[in-house]
C-alpha cells in the first residue's frame, strides 16, 4: 500500500509540474479563489493582492506562462501594472490578460492596443476563461 502512494504523490508531483503557470493580480481575495478554485485543476496558480506583489513574485522564481490582471486595484491598476512589466527584461512577451468589471468593444481594443494579450469581462465564464487561456498558451508555444 505504502508503495501505491510513493507512486500517486510522484505522479500528482509530474501533473503539477506541467501544468502551465498562471500568476493571478487581484485586490479582491473573493475573486483570486474563485479564479483559483476554477482553474487550479489546469494551471498551476499563484495568487497576488497587488501589483507590487506580482511584480515581486513575477521576478523571483519559475517563470510564469500567463498573467490574469484585475483592470482597478489601489495604488497601481492593471494598466500600470503591464506598462511596468513590458519595462522589464524577459517580461516583455508574457502574454497577460485584462480583467475588468466593464468590457466593451471600445476596453477590449483599448486593452489589446496597450499589450494585452486578450481582455475578458469580470467575473468571465469558466468556459470562456478556459478558452481565451489555452488559446493563448497555444499563441505563445508557436511564437518560441
Amino acid at each position: 500500500m505504502g508503495a501505491v502512494c510513493v507512486v500517486h504523490a510522484a505522479k500528482e508531483l509530474e501533473n503539477e509540474m506541467n501544468k502551465p503557470r498562471l500568476l493571478i493580480v487581484d485586490d479582491e481575495q473573493e475573486v483570486r479563489k474563485i479564479l483559483r478554485a476554477l482553474l487550479d485543476d489546469t494551471f498551476e496558480v499563484v495568487l497576488a493582492e497587488s501589483a507590487d506583489v506580482a511584480l515581486e513574485v513575477l521576478k523571483t522564481g519559475k517563470p510564469f506562462d500567463l498573467v490574469l490582471i484585475d483592470e482597478k486595484m489601489p495604488s497601481v491598476d492593471g494598466w500600470q501594472l503591464l506598462k511596468a512589466l513590458r519595462e522589464l527584461p524577459d517580461f516583455e512577451t508574457l502574454p497577460c490578460v485584462l480583467i475588468t468589471g466593464i468590457h466593451d468593444e471600445s476596453v477590449h481594443r483599448k486593452a489589446l492596443e496597450a499589450g494585452f494579450a486578450d481582455s475578458l469581462g469580470k467575473p468571465p465564464d469558466f468556459e470562456t476563461l478556459c478558452e481565451h487561456l489555452i488559446a493563448l498558451l497555444g499563441e505563445a508555444e508557436h511564437s518560441e
